[in-house]
């Protein structure tokens, strides 16, 4: 897996991507998957939440496991 990178790089093309928060509050959750949506990025999963803080720094995703 990757290490951290600032936000400011992350893909812009729909790409997701697991994001860090470091300012949530109290019992939300710092990591959520994340995708560039018009000019921001945004929880993927379809949720029209607004986030409380922006991420700052970003990864890829893993690779899922192998099923046999």
């Amino acid at each position: 897996m990757s290490d951290w990178q600032p936000i400011e790089t992350a893909p812009k093309d729909g790409t997701l991507i697991l994001g860090y928060y470091p300012a949530m509050p109290p019992h939300h959750f710092r990591m959520l998957i994340l995708k560039w949506k018009r000019k921001a990025f945004a929880a993927a999963g379809g949720s029209s939440r607004e986030l409380v803080s922006k991420p700052t720094h970003w990864m890829p995703l893993p690779e899922p496991p192998s099923v046999t």
